[in-house]
């Protein structure tokens, strides 16, 4: 019996299979057809599993995630905001929610 290791990725919608020498990709429904592109090219193939490792990498493992379903924890996440006015509002709900203490460092540009 062989054993497989499983990952889960939040908000993915990419669907595509890849192995050393070949890839099939972006499979969709529509209207009852299936259609899909496949490609035995080196090059797309290279292409194909370096989407893949960056996918896998920032995936979690499924048994991970399960856990976190069964406790009711809410996934973990880094999201980089540039937007100064969406990071702003974030920054002053935070401090609105600390309710004993809180450490903050600020990096400050010198001109």
């Amino acid at each position: 019996m062989k054993v497989i290791e499983l990952r889960h990725l939040e908000e993915n919608e990419a669907n595509f299979a890849v192995n050393e020498i070949e890839c099939l990709g972006f499979v969709t429904m529509q209207k009852e057809s299936l259609q899909a592109t496949y490609s035995n090219i080196t090059e797309i193939v290279e292409q194909q599993q370096s989407v893949f490792e960056a996918l896998w990498n920032k995936a979690i493992p499924a048994e991970t995630r399960i856990l976190k379903i069964e406790k009711d924890i809410d996934p973990e996440f880094l999201e980089v905001i540039s937007d100064r006015k969406k990071a702003t509002e974030i920054y002053i709900e935070l401090t609105k929610s600390v309710e004993k203490e809180a450490l903050v460092l600020f990096a400050i540009v010198k001109l």
